[in-house]
């Protein structure tokens, strides 16, 4: 006895038999062939082929720099810039001379100032603030010059304003704790 059980044999009589596929399996298989998934170089070709009709692949630019000089001169850039460079100082350092130097100076001995600091300082001037049309503020022109010279200075910053403003005054000092203390109340009042 063997210890599977089971004699393993040659079949010799075995034959093959014919291959005959069905008259269904033809149209069959042209389905499979006309509605299956491309392979991907068939894929490529035919985006290839609508990209070349489109022109989507095809730049319009040579360079980056054109790119950027296309966008600035469609959303109006290039002209402002250009409008700034051209445009004389303003109407107010007619007036006054000095008012220029001030906010030069100013500006180059705060670094980090912002606009608002250097009106604020202009303001605390005598000379100045009696030129100034308003009496309490400069004109945007000369905001867009203090701008242009902090801009300057430090080209990495730009002009957040007064940074403390909005900001709740939270100093305590003596009258302060005294006024809100609660157990006020309860203290004798004194006639």
């Amino acid at each position: 006895m063997s210890r599977g059980g089971h004699k393993i044999s040659r079949d010799t009589e075995f034959s093959s038999i014919p291959n005959e596929e069905p008259s269904w399996m033809d149209d069959y298989s042209e389905a499979v062939k006309k509605y299956s998934v491309k392979t991907k170089k068939e894929d490529d070709a035919l985006f290839n082929q609508i990209n070349s009709i489109l022109g989507i692949n095809k730049s319009k630019y040579s360079s980056v720099e054109e790119a950027v000089l296309d966008m600035q001169k469609r959303t109006g850039l290039l002209d402002l810039l250009q409008k700034k460079a051209s445009e004389v100082e303003p109407q107010l350092f007619s007036k006054a001379p000095n008012l220029k130097t001030f906010i030069d100076n100013h500006v180059s001995s705060f670094p980090g100032t912002s606009v608002d600091a250097v009106v604020f300082n202009i303001m605390k001037v005598p000379s100045f603030k009696s030129i100034i049309p308003s009496g309490e503020d400069v004109d945007d022109d000369v905001k867009g010059y203090i701008n242009s010279k902090i801009m300057q200075a430090n080209p990495n910053s730009r002009d957040l304003g007064d940074l403390n403003f909005g900001k709740a005054d939270v100093e305590i000092d003596a009258l302060t704790v005294k006024d809100n203390n609660p157990l006020n109340i309860l203290t004798p009042v004194s006639f």
